[in-house]
């Protein structure tokens, strides 16, 4: 029984990576690039599976360097743009966001120790929050109410959602 249940989850995994290989290029790119950008604005992180979708995504890039290299700069910009709404959050709404329900319910402990690496160190702690998950979603929010000038926080997060898309889509590519 166990063995026909392994089967039956390879061809189902076999079959959705068949049916994304054969999507169009534009539809797979934007829609992943959607999720990660969802995921990386304040507190989608916790509902958008970017991280996930960037890995399925990138499952579809094997022997292609344009595909890889189009999925590689679109993840990179939306990294980029939701880092930069959930910065503009913080910034217009400070700390009254560690008080909201979701901030409560799922990271005031993640809050609190991001905004503590934010005092110690700054812009790069912005760079290296990409790789760690919770801290990802909360540090650009975070970012924006510590005070951390925008004309620091942006290269960071440009250079962190370049190195962790890149992380990500070899990943996949390799799976």
């Amino acid at each position: 029984v166990v063995q026909e249940c392994a089967k039956q989850d390879r061809i189902v995994v076999a079959d959705l990576l068949a049916w994304l290989q054969a999507l169009p290029q534009p539809a797979l790119v934007g829609a992943t690039g959607l999720l990660v950008l969802l995921e990386c604005t304040i507190g989608l992180g916790f509902i958008a599976p970017g991280e996930s979708g960037l890995l399925i995504a990138a499952t579809t890039v094997t022997g292609s360097w344009s595909r890889f290299v189009i999925l590689w700069a679109v993840v990179t910009v939306c990294c980029a743009i939701g880092d930069s709404i959930g910065y503009t959050i913080g910034r217009k709404f400070g700390p009254a966001l560690r008080e909201t329900k979701l901030i409560k319910k799922h990271g005031a402990e993640g809050w609190d120790k991001t905004t503590g690496i934010l005092r110690r160190r700054g812009a790069w702690a912005v760079f290296f929050a990409r790789f760690l998950p919770v801290v990802r979603t909360l540090m650009p929010a975070a970012a924006g109410t510590s005070g951390l000038p925008y004309r620091k926080f942006l290269p960071a997060v440009a250079a962190g959602a370049a190195c962790w898309s890149l992380v990500h889509i070899s990943i996949g590519a390799a799976l």
